[in-house]
């Protein structure tokens, strides 16, 4: 669990390139669709990355980092934080060279998405949604269809390619090897976005079911199955609320369908009237017995912990740990964090967890992507998908770092300091149960994650946890 990124500073070196075409580049489309997304720094380092790319770049074209400050006139800090929002956002790759003789960065330049692309993809549609609000985004809509005709009830009569060309069998084999060595040269690889979706209990196949006898097209729950589970995953919306939504995203006429744009700003709206989730009454799920020696491991308060991990959807339990730890707001590149991590199959309450160690145990007032991409892909080749075993993950790191003075200092990882607090009834069922949080239980939580603040402060001070 070691952090991987390397820091940049004023004198380390960098290098700009991209596979993308220019027309791919488009400043214009940036402005529009994109900078809603990001920082003004972010921003501004993305548009003087592009001035710098140069033909075949190498070695000889390095430039220092304190040339980027001093055009950007921002600290080492604010350019870090511009980096990750340009890397969540695909816009950027970052590369670290350590050769012997130089250590440099390269700044792998993306391809943007077409604005009918990024309207279509249901991560970054929902996050500029929330950022420029209904009456802004549907101007967008209506900006990236601004040169669009209705084709779909006509008649195509467009000719394939072998009806026009006639490759020359004689000469494919001959071209097929330069074709490979082009490949090969050019290093062209198909990009595609790999979506895994993971389980709490969530029955989509219940609400699918409901949503027909409404009269819903069932081709449209089957395509934008993914669309409606990640708000669920998102914001902690159950069956109930999600059929509802649904309802008022449909065209209602013959062919009843299912209109994407109008359900997220159905839910939009619901997230800006309700102060907290609905009550919904649930059964209590049988604990398997191999959690149950699990949890048995952990410690009283490790598990009422747990529990509240299991309780919260990732967006709450985050700004509830921000509440608490000196207030504060859950940023876009944060949202897009934590969607990227339920995108990676990444279960919501082992991303609690993983909030919970950032916040509180690194004292960090955001979630950092380099950070929680290295945690997230440990914990994912390690196996970890509950909440129980990232809190043993967490500790047995801990126990590591206490071997070696000097390891201790050097890692980011602080010490967890023990938690004695007595928690509320309600977190105090078995963490295998998966209730949702009522207005009540919200309240509650934080005054457990603000206990558990207190004490991991008072535990920094007194030079560790003590048994």
């Amino acid at each position: 669990m070691t952090n991987l990124a390397k820091a940049i500073s004023p004198k380390s070196g960098y290098l700009v390139t991209t596979s993308a075409a220019i027309s791919q580049l488009n400043n214009r489309e940036l402005a529009e669709f994109y900078q809603p997304l990001m920082s003004t720094a972010a921003f501004a380092l993305i548009q003087l990355l592009r001035t710098e790319l140069q033909p075949h770049p190498n070695r000889d074209q390095l430039r220092r980092h304190s040339h980027l400050l001093a055009l950007l006139n921002v600290g080492l800090n604010t350019l870090t934080e511009a980096r990750n929002q340009l890397e969540a956002l695909e816009l950027l790759r970052t590369f670290y060279v350590s050769d012997g003789e130089q250590n440099f960065f390269v700044y792998d330049l993306q391809a943007q998405l077409t604005p009918r692309q990024l309207l279509s993809d249901d991560l970054l549609s929902t996050l500029l949604l929330q950022n420029v609000g209904p009456e802004h985004f549907e101007r967008l809509v209506d900006l990236a269809g601004q040169y669009q005709y209705d084709v779909e009830n006509l008649d195509e009569d467009t000719h394939s390619f072998f009806d026009v060309f006639q490759p020359d069998q004689a000469e494919l084999g001959r071209d097929e090897k330069v074709l490979k060595n082009a490949k090969q040269s050019l290093k062209l690889a198909a990009h595609e976005r790999v979506v895994q979706l993971p389980t709490d209990g969530f029955n989509y196949g219940v609400l699918a079911q409901q949503l027909r006898q409404d009269g819903v097209a069932s081709e449209d729950l089957q395509k934008y199955r993914e669309l409606i589970t990640t708000n669920h995953l998102l914001y902690g919306l159950d069956e109930v609320a999600l059929r509802k939504l649904v309802l008022q995203a449909v065209d209602w006429g013959v062919k009843n369908s299912f209109q994407p744009r109008r359900f997220q700003l159905a839910v939009a709206a619901s997230q800006g009237q309700r102060k907290a989730p609905a009550t919904v009454e649930t059964k209590p799920a049988l604990a398997e017995p191999q959690k149950e020696s699990q949890q048995l491991s952990l410690s009283t308060e490790e598990q009422q912990l747990v529990a509240v991990a299991k309780k919260l959807a990732p967006l709450q339990f985050l700004a509830t740990l921000k509440k608490q730890t000196g207030g504060g707001f859950v940023t876009s590149n944060e949202r897009y964090i934590i969607a990227n991590l339920i995108k990676m199959g990444m279960a919501t309450d082992v991303i609690n967890i993983l909030s919970y160690y950032v916040i509180i145990n690194q004292e960090l007032p955001t979630l950092r992507k380099n950070l929680v991409d290295t945690i997230a892909n440990s914990w994912q080749r390690a196996g970890i998908t509950d909440a129980i075993a990232a809190l043993k993950e967490v500790g047995q790191h801990q126990k590591r770092a206490q071997k070696s003075t000097k390891r201790r200092s050097a890692s980011r990882y602080r010490q967890r300091g023990q938690v004695k607090e007595k928690l509320p009834a309600w977190a105090q069922t078995s963490a295998d149960n998966h209730p949702k949080a009522t207005d009540e239980q919200l309240a509650e939580s934080k005054k457990l994650l603000q206990s558990l603040h207190r004490k991991q402060k008072h535990n920094h001070k007194e030079g560790g946890p003590r048994s």
